[in-house]
């Protein structure tokens, strides 16, 4: 543990402060510098519609034809 005083000149009195050492004074005071991920590049367009299903060959009841 790092201890800084302070003093604060209004009053005679020191302000102890505990700082981690996990954690730099440097890291607290500034935003973490790493910002998200950029966006993977957007899907490729559709393919053509295929041919279109002839459906008076097929039986609607799902019997065989």
């Amino acid at each position: 543990m790092e201890i800084i005083e302070v003093v604060v000149p209004a009053s005679p009195q020191i302000i102890e402060v505990t700082v981690p050492d996990a954690i730099d004074m440097i890291e607290v005071a500034s935003p973490g510098l790493q910002g998200p991920k950029g966006q993977t590049g957007q899907p490729g367009a559709q393919g053509p519609m295929g041919p279109a299903v002839d459906t008076s060959m097929i039986a609607l009841d799902g019997g065989n034809f």
